[in-house]
């Protein structure tokens, strides 16, 4: 019954189809299709959801230290009072 001639099979029967649509009927085929599209988007929308969520917040971590990272930096060079060595630390601190 799910088999295909050659002949058939040339212009494109799929004995695998055939066999599938033998036991569900049309509307079973398209609901599983659809269910299956349903549960692809709600995946696709849950990662991708995710991504932009974890991608803000290591900016927002990075952004946030290089801040603090900047104004340590110029307090450093700014309390050197002179010294060369307090000047080099707080510009490698900026850098």
């Amino acid at each position: 019954m799910g088999e295909c001639s050659s002949e058939a099979r040339a212009v494109g029967c799929d004995p695998m189809r055939r066999r599938f649509e033998s036991f569900h009927s049309p509307q079973q085929i398209t609901k599983l299709s659809k269910s299956i599209e349903n549960l692809y988007s709600f995946f696709f929308k849950l990662s991708n959801t995710l991504i932009r969520k974890v991608i803000k917040a290591v900016l927002g971590v990075v952004g946030s230290l290089a801040l603090v990272m900047f104004i340590y930096g110029g307090l450093v060079w700014m309390t050197a009072a002179g010294s060369n060595e307090k000047v080099q630390k707080g510009k490698d601190i900026l850098i």
